[in-house]
């Protein structure tokens, strides 16, 4: 795998539009958004992104297509599941739990095309995601800079064009797979523990921080900064850790942007305060520690600091 496959763009697409929702005024339904499909996604064990390291071992088209179907299973198992879970603390759980199962059937067909060989139109599949995603979440109602309230959106625009996102990226998918004879393996559930983990740590790290009494004293107002940090996290991911050749640039993007983070917080631990009534300015602080926290993550998973040996 050369440094080019290591990092892959249009990770970070899907992020940047939920950050942008939130910058916009959509805090509450872009976190809904990302809390159902991240739920979902974790039900189903993480068998959407998984899929990558699935296929690592899969030289045969047969076998990647029937880990693509076990995932597609997997999808409507953990939709399931998510369901009273979602039910439990956020509105609209239908609703929005089917936004969750359609983006995590996109990402599968997204990894597809991957495997495939056709990184291009895998860019411009999750391109059209995140901005039909960006679209609905601005379409779902009022935003905070409005006099109404963004806690009450209408979810029924994130599911069409999540719908949406989900057909274009089943069409290209389809179009390049040929065809169809799919063995099912049990690769995909194999990576699961790893593809977990990866999948959780950043943001569970995060909201937790957020969280927390000693945040509290200087409360984070928007989910902005969650979204920040996952962009850096997710452009970050590869399905098992770097070489330690191939891990010398990221270690230096990410001391780079950590020094980057550091004299940016500086100002405001000296005292540095804004306005009341500015949540985006108030909450710079909080994203340059999350883009910290995304950094540390991203390291201890994908990174490596063991010497090059001499065969290598």
């Amino acid at each position: 795998m050369n440094h080019r496959k290591l990092i892959r763009p249009a990770d970070a697409f899907l992020p940047a539009a939920l950050l942008i929702s939130s910058i916009l005024g959509r805090d509450t339904v872009a976190f809904d958004f990302f809390f159902a499909y991240m739920l979902v996604r974790l039900c189903s064990l993480a068998t959407a992104p998984g899929l990558r390291a699935a296929f690592a071992a899969q030289p045969a088209m047969r076998y990647v297509q029937g880990s693509v179907c076990v995932a597609l299973i997997a999808q409507i198992v953990g939709s399931a599941a998510a369901l009273p879970i979602f039910a439990s603390c956020k509105p609209h759980p239908l609703l929005m739990i089917a936004c969750g199962l359609l983006i995590n059937i996109e990402h599968i067909f997204y990894e597809y095309m991957y495997a495939e060989g056709d990184g291009s139109s895998a860019s411009l599949s999750r391109g059209i995601t995140a901005a039909l995603t960006l679209t609905g979440l601005l379409l779902s109602g009022p935003s905070w800079w409005s006099s109404g309230d963004s806690a009450l959106y209408q979810p029924i625009y994130p599911l069409i064009t999540s719908g949406l996102s989900a057909l274009v990226a089943l069409a290209i998918g389809l179009s390049m797979c040929g065809k169809l004879r799919p063995k099912l393996n049990l690769m995909v559930l194999k990576a699961a523990p790893m593809s977990i983990l990866q999948t959780a740590l950043y943001p569970a790290l995060a909201i937790l921080v957020m969280l927390t009494t000693f945040i509290h004293l200087l409360p984070v107002e928007t989910f902005a900064p969650l979204f920040a940090g996952l962009i850096l996290y997710e452009l970050c991911r590869t399905p098992f850790r770097r070489s330690p050749a191939e891990a010398r640039p990221l270690n230096k993007a990410l001391l780079i942007a950590c020094s980057v983070c550091l004299l940016g917080v500086l100002p405001f631990a000296l005292g540095l305060r804004f306005p009341n009534g500015i949540p985006l300015l108030n909450d710079i602080p909080f994203a340059l520690g999350a883009l910290l926290l995304a950094a540390a993550c991203a390291f201890t998973l994908y990174s490596n600091i063991q010497k090059k040996n001499n065969n290598e």
